[in-house]
């Protein structure tokens, strides 16, 4: 079995690592490739991390898709241990196969098959800029249709950078049809390839011109099928969950404004109306503290548990967008979700959005600034209060305590607005303890540890 997956110089070559370690665990990438056959067969490979008898550093991130993980079991004992299944599950979702052999890489244990290299048709670039001709199907379809050359040369510069799998960097000027010169070969590629596309821009407005305007308009006259979706942050959808729970007990609305409450009362029948649930269908913009009330969010989810998940406005767009081929976005929702698979390795499963394999970029020159919020840590140096600023604080304190009258109840630690600037070196171990004036005025913080104290404003 093993001769119909790793070629005979590999075996040999994996059993000569192998042996030149004393029969310690190797890791090793390897690359496939299709036989007279049709059949995947390991053509060459790494040893790229070496261990002990009982285990070996798993080098993952140099990983490809279409490579194949091969370690040796010392003993000849090929069952996977439970850190084998744990790695062969997270290189099965790399698309990377995992194979357990002997010192002798005589026998082999395929834990996670080889998987082939998708193959990429490339776009027909000719056929693409001919629709953008002065008698093609576009001009056809517009009676003021304007044939610009720029935007057919920025189409095949496009087109290009797709069927060449690089990086295009384009600068086109105002009134040359970007939008539709990049979205006809990204549609075109998404469906020949099966790949998903995102198109990230800055501005809501050309966002809205894409999904109303642009994508529409070439799913009439392009001849082909495809679903485009415009993707929102999570905190853009009414939670049905937190509403039903908040219309059930009216006396626990306590909020500040009058008009608040109508607001409440007008959502919730916007609610059984809306079939997309965003704040962009709604018909106001409702005060923040409604609608943080009601809004989705990831930290308070019951995800399946939740009564209302087969109807959940959240979902429901999440579930519209892993059937899309094009994903239209903002660059911080974009960022977000690039943050979020650094931070775990992961580039095939969903995180922020469904996965995707190219994303292009409108109105990049304003990428760097989000980029920046979203990939940096800011450190700042603490400063001691002044004495008059403590003296300041105290006084006001005093007032406070005096008009309250109340003696000050300790509740649970917590982390305040607004502390003493030696907060940041006494934390963890610092402890508050705080109390509310009756009139709501302020909140008022004291250190456990060096009793200074801070007013956080409400």
């Amino acid at each position: 079995m093993i001769a119909d997956l790793i070629v005979p110089e590999v075996r040999a070559q994996l059993a000569a690592e192998i042996e030149a370690t004393g029969s310690q665990e190797v890791f090793f990438i390897a690359q496939t490739a299709r036989d007279e056959r049709g059949s995947l067969r390991v053509v060459s490979a790494e040893a790229v991390a070496r261990g002990n008898r009982a285990s070996v550093p798993a080098i993952i991130q140099l990983c490809r898709y279409g490579d194949v993980v091969i370690h040796n079991h010392p003993g000849g004992d090929l069952t996977p241990s439970g850190a084998d299944v744990g790695v062969a599950s997270t290189l099965g979702a790399m698309g990377v196969g995992f194979y357990i052999i002997d010192d002798a890489a005589q026998q082999v244990y395929v834990v996670v098959r080889a998987f082939a290299i998708p193959e990429v048709k490339p776009l027909p670039v000719r056929d693409l800029e001919r629709t953008l001709a002065p008698d093609g199907p576009l001009a056809q379809a517009l009676e003021d249709y304007e044939h610009r050359p720029t935007q057919v040369q920025m189409l095949g510069a496009v087109a290009s950078a797709f069927n060449e799998n690089r990086i295009a960097v384009i600068e086109a000027g105002t009134g040359t049809g970007k939008s539709l010169a990049y979205l006809l070969p990204a549609i075109r590629w998404a469906r020949l390839n099966k790949q998903r596309i995102v198109v990230s821009t800055s501005t809501i407005n050309l966002q809205e011109q894409l999904i109303h305007k642009d994508l529409p308009f070439l799913r009439r006259h392009m001849g082909e099928e495809f679903h485009a979706v415009l993707v929102k942050g999570r905190q853009n959808y009414l939670c049905r969950r937190k509403l039903a729970a908040l219309m059930s007990e009216p006396l626990a609305w306590d909020f500040e404004r009058p008009e608040s409450a109508d607001q409440l009362r007008e959502i919730a029948d916007w609610a059984d109306r809306t079939e997309e649930g965003s704040t962009s269908d709604l018909s106001f913009v409702p005060h923040p503290e409604v609608w943080e009330r009601v809004e989705s969010h990831g930290d308070t989810t019951l995800r399946v548990r939740c009564p209302f998940y087969e109807k959940c406005f959240f979902y429901s767009a999440r579930r519209r967008a892993s059937r899309a081929d094009v994903l239209v976005v903002n660059h911080s929702l974009l960022m977000s979700d690039l943050s979020i698979r650094a931070a775990s390795n992961n580039w095939s499963h969903p995180a922020v959005l469904p996965p995707y394999q190219r994303v292009i970029l409108d109105e990049a020159h304003s990428v760097e600034p989000t980029a920046t919020s979203h990939f940096t840590r800011q450190v700042t140096r603490a400063r001691r209060p002044s004495a008059r600023a403590a003296a300041k604080a105290d006084r006001r304190i005093s007032t406070l305590a005096q008009a309250d009258g109340s003696p000050s109840a300790p509740i649970p630690p917590h982390s305040p607005t607004q502390v003493c600037s030696r907060w940041r070196i006494h934390a963890p171990a610092c402890t508050f303890r705080s109390r509310r004036c009756s009139r709501r005025a302020a909140i008022l913080n004291g250190c456990a540890i060096c009793s200074a104290q801070t007013i956080t404003m409400c």
